[in-house]
């Protein structure tokens, strides 16, 4: 299943939907220039979603780090950890297993949680017991049998538990920067003022800046522009708006800056990209 569309909520977490909601897994193929904003936007969800990337280069921005996964390597992702991704070749396309952990009885997910990585993700490359990760967490993908991929799903839990770096826990992502994040979502069409967004989370100027700075590698007002722009690209695609119109829609104070902005980062016009 290829999505051109990733549904995302106010508070950024992606909304899985489950073919079979008894047992919550399922497998996505992603290309990701095929995405409607040209790459894979910020998000996190529940589930641990597992990753394999099959062809090209995938520049991943996982937990404030960023990695280069080239095909035949892979990502594992816990729940609640913020991610997004960007092709660095244009054939970049990578196969992703979403599954509920809640799935584990709830004796193993307490071993998991005791023995399991301490950081929020663990790069899966083509060596010693990653290969052997990759080699489940692709035959389990392979699979619609219910049984064959909680077994997988088991193997590949023992796996890190066994064998994942274990350290200083990271924090899956800060529930401050949830809640700016959906206060942005909700109130992007408007003037925003740093001021107004520290007092959402009762933090400074300074620390609200720090916390998107050390979560996202950018300021908030780079983001606000970024979340601005990948609206505009779905308006541009399912309307006939016009540029102008689209422009004061989403929170520009002009056309001329948005088209401006918006070449920037696409190396295109809005209105070239609304005639492809």
């Amino acid at each position: 299943m290829q999505r051109r569309n990733i549904p995302i909520n106010p508070f950024g977490q992606e909304q899985v939907l489950y073919d079979n909601p008894e047992f919550p897994s399922i497998v996505y193929n992603t290309l990701i220039v095929a995405n409607s904003v040209g790459y894979i936007p910020l998000h996190w969800h529940d589930e641990w979603q597992m990753q394999i990337v099959e062809a090209g280069s995938v520049e991943m921005h996982v937990q404030g780090d960023v990695h280069t996964i080239e095909a035949g390597q892979g990502l594992w992702i816990h729940s609640g950890v913020v991610h997004e991704a960007y092709a660095l070749t244009d054939d970049a396309r990578y196969r992703c297993w979403n599954i509920q952990p809640d799935l584990l009885p709830r004796f193993l997910r307490q071993c998991f949680e005791q023995r399991g990585p301490k950081h929020g993700y663990v790069l899966l490359t083509d060596d010693g017991w990653q290969q052997e990760c990759l080699a489940i967490i692709a035959h389990a993908m392979a699979s619609d049998d219910e049984f064959t991929i909680y077994d997988d799903f088991v193997k590949v839990a023992h796996l890190l538990c066994t064998h994942a770096e274990k350290g200083v826990t990271k924090p899956a992502f800060d529930e401050r920067l949830k809640e700016l994040l959906a206060y942005i979502h909700i109130h992007y069409t408007e003037k925003l003022t740093l001021n107004e967004l520290a007092g959402v989370v009762y933090l400074s100027t300074s620390e609200t800046i720090r916390l998107f700075k050390k979560s996202l590698q950018m300021t908030p007002f780079q983001y606000i522009l970024k979340y601005r722009l990948e609206k505009s690209r779905e308006l541009l695609q399912h309307t006939d708006e016009a540029v102008t119109d689209i422009a004061l829609e989403i929170g520009f104070s002009s056309a001329s800056y948005f088209i401006q902005k918006f070449k920037e980062a696409y190396d295109i016009t809005p209105k070239q990209f609304q005639m492809l």
